[in-house]
């Protein structure tokens, strides 16, 4: 899409590109006005060397080099040069935002379209030159790029080197990887192998615990028995001798019980003793094992770091292409800012003379304005003497004022606070009457389940301005067996927490003769069926509309905290 650019005239175009500060170009109106083909191509190679640094010649290597790779250059001779011209001015025009160049404004030039794009190209040039400070940050930028272009590369050797060296390394490893992880599923399973048997074991060596203990109860046992039956024997000895051989019989048989009851808790404790001797054994295996899982977890991290290392290879690599694409095209502005420096630094030294003679003209300038302002000083003085007395007089008169002011706005006050007394004092005096009236009624007539009573200043009076109410739930509703505590002040003022009944509002169904009767059976009729057209809480409302279920859950908890004890 084309930028609608200012046309500038003829003799403004003719000026412009005739300035030496440009393109210095020899033409006339007329080249404008009836433009030829050489003219257009003359002017479009001048634009291309003030702004691209782009001369003719430079076209010649890049021409030749595309004509040798042709099957027959002498065809293409003319036509090449010209369409490689005709590509770079439409480059060029593109950037100045003209999208309709095209290969007819080169060989059959339209004299309209000519000086729209001409216009465009004078436009683009003084926007060059007021942005020559922003040249200037190009060309340090340049230099920035190429100093990082050449610490890449020495980054990017130093990567290729390590890369190698850790493939390298990596191929030597692979073996003793593979045949690590081979040996590790091994021991894996030997593992799961041996631990099984180790529960076998550790199960048959719980028996052989509960039968060794159950034999030593039984040792323990014999022996009190021959224990006892020896001194028993041994009493009886001096009385008794009758069947001596029997009573020896018997001795010996418990003795030869006891030597086997020995011999079986030898046999116990020696396979106790083996089996701890496996167990040990065991133990150093899982702990190689779990070396060697180690030892693989290590493998593997290297091996991820490996692979980080040939990833952000790859990515520097492709970061240092784009940088010497980056390069290459910076190196092609760099060329075309020092040709723009050098003009820039002819346009310098013509501006430096003219300020040298401008700043001339100048202090012959000031030299007049210091004589006028010298008289305007003398002048201005007497009108600032004159001004500080007229000052003194106004603050005067603004003092006076500020205090007749002040006096007025005291005696205001001071009727203000007189009249709010007096109306307070009528107005309470009324309310109290009324509420001591409707304190009667209530105490004589009012619902089931249902109180209300006046709060009690310090000293024990009633305050029949603020009461304490208990509201019963509604029965069958969520609300129901909770009784809910609010407190009612004369006048309802309407907060936050406070109830939203319409009987209470000024400007809906309140009126003088309500009773608190009636007030509080509205409160439980508003709780059960509560008006979602006129909310007090935002909160409450939001759960009511959106969460119905969940605005009951919140009704029940309430109703639960709520049960009088």
């Amino acid at each position: 899409m084309s930028v609608v650019l200012p046309a500038f005239k003829v003799a403004e175009l003719v000026q412009c590109l005739s300035d030496p500060q440009y393109f210095n170009l020899r033409i006339t109106a007329d080249d404008i006005n009836r433009p030829t083909p050489q003219v257009v191509q003359m002017i479009y190679a001048a634009c291309l060397d003030f702004f691209m640094g782009l001369r003719p010649e430079a076209l010649e290597g890049p021409k030749n080099l595309l004509l040798e790779r042709m099957e027959y250059p002498e065809l293409f001779s003319d036509a090449v040069p010209l369409m490689m011209f005709h590509q770079h001015v439409t480059n060029l025009t593109k950037i100045a935002q003209v999208d309709f160049f095209s290969l007819q404004d080169l060989t059959r030039p339209d004299p309209a379209r000519t000086r729209k794009i001409l216009s465009a190209l004078v436009n683009f040039a003084k926007f060059k030159h007021e942005r020559q400070s922003t040249v200037d940050a190009v060309a340090a930028k340049s230099d920035k790029l190429k100093e990082r272009r050449d610490k890449l590369r020495a980054d990017n050797e130093r990567l290729r080197t390590e890369t190698n060296k850790l493939r390298d390394q990596r191929a030597q490893d692979e073996p003793q990887a593979k045949q690590a992880r081979l040996e590790i599923e091994q021991s894996l399973s030997e593992l799961s192998k041996l631990k099984q048997h180790q529960t076998v074991l550790a199960t048959e060596i719980d028996k052989l615990k509960n039968h060794k203990a159950e034999l030593n109860k039984a040792i323990t046992h014999y022996q009190s028995l021959l224990h006892n039956a020896q001194q028993v024997g041994q009493a009886s000895s001096a009385r008794l001798v009758q069947s001596p051989e029997r009573q020896k019989r018997a001795i010996s048989d418990m003795g030869e019980e006891l030597a086997a009851e020995r011999q079986a808790e030898q046999q116990l404790e020696k396979r106790t003793r083996d089996l701890k001797i496996r167990l040990e054994y065991m133990d150093n295996f899982k702990t190689d094992i779990q070396a060697c899982i180690s030892i693989l977890e290590v493998i593997e991290v290297e091996q991820n770091k490996v692979d980080t290392s040939f990833r952000q290879s790859a990515e520097l690599r492709d970061q240092i292409d784009q940088n010497q694409k980056d390069h290459n095209d910076l190196d092609v502005k760099f060329q075309q800012l020092s040709k723009q420096v050098d003009n820039a630094k002819e346009r310098l030294e013509r501006t430096q003379r003219m300020a040298t003679e401008k700043r001339e003209a100048i202090r012959a300038q000031m030299a007049a304005f210091r004589s006028e302002h010298e008289a305007i000083s003398t002048e201005r003085s007497e009108r600032r003497k004159e001004y500080e007395q007229k000052l003194e007089r106004n603050s005067k008169l603004e003092q006076d004022i500020r205090e007749l002011e002040l006096s007025h706005e005291q005696e205001i006050n001071l009727l203000q606070s007189s009249w709010v007394t007096l109306e307070e004092q009528i107005q309470s005096g009324v309310a109290r009457t009324r509420l001591a009236e409707e304190r009667k009624i209530w105490r004589k007539d009012h619902p089931f389940g249902f109180w209300a009573k006046p709060t009690k200043f310090p000293d024990g009076s009633l305050n029949l301005l603020i009461w304490e109410v208990g509201i019963p739930g509604k029965s069958g509703s969520a609300w129901e067996h909770g009784v809910y505590k609010l407190n009612m002040q004369f006048p309802e003022a309407a907060k936050v927490g406070t109830v939203c009944l319409s009987i209470l509002d000024e400007e809906k169904g309140w009126k003088p003769a309500i009773t608190i009767k009636q007030i509080v059976l509205g409160i439980q009729e508003l709780m059960t069926d509560p008006n979602a057209s006129d909310p007090a809480q935002v909160e409450a409302y939001t759960m009511f509309k959106n969460d119905k279920p969940g605005y009951e859950r919140r009704v029940r908890q309430q109703a639960r905290e709520n049960i009088p004890h």
